[in-house]
């Protein structure tokens, strides 16, 4: 498609979680040839690295001038025309002790999902871009001043807020 932008997780993403699983596998091989680990834990290992490197070239955000499409990974996507987005809400959260970074695009139309995209995983230009877009493409929705700012390349934080009293 001509008008397509793809948004993937960034470079900087990929490459620690590439390392830290290529370090693991790296190391359960020296624990097996060194006799100090069984043969389980280097195929477990380089299980979990190839299931990385398939995750990583699967997950991303195509916009087009019909819609949004986010893979959010090993084959799952879910999709939105500009018409059936309603509202845009994007937030930073504590979930105990990790922060959750999210933008959801709300449907209008009770026959379609609404699509909630793990952002954490995209760099600050690409986000800012997709927010820009989503600010000139979904000119019914309703969309909040942190989707607003993100398009200034304000991006959501935790950081400062408080954990939510138990």
């Amino acid at each position: 498609m001509e008008n397509e932008k793809v948004i993937r997780p960034s470079i900087a993403t990929q490459l620690f979680l590439g390392i830290v699983w290529l370090v693991l596998f790296v190391l359960s091989l020296y624990g097996y040839f060194v006799g100090l680990m069984t043969v389980a834990y280097p195929l477990i290992s380089g299980a979990v690295l190839l299931g990385f490197v398939l995750w990583a070239t699967t997950v991303k955000i195509c916009v087009t001038t019909e819609g949004v499409t986010y893979h959010s990974g090993f084959g799952r996507h879910s999709s939105l025309s500009w018409p059936d987005i309603a509202e845009v809400t994007t937030r930073a959260r504590l979930s105990g002790s990790k922060g959750q970074y999210e933008t959801i695009l709300r449907s209008g139309n009770p026959s379609k999902r609404d699509i909630k995209i793990n952002i954490k995983l995209f760099g600050k230009r690409d986000l800012s871009a997709f927010a820009t877009m989503t600010l000139g493409e979904a000119r019914s929705a309703a969309l909040d001043e942190t989707t607003r700012a993100m398009a200034q390349g304000k991006m959501p934080a935790v950081f400062g807020t408080r954990k939510p009293a138990s």
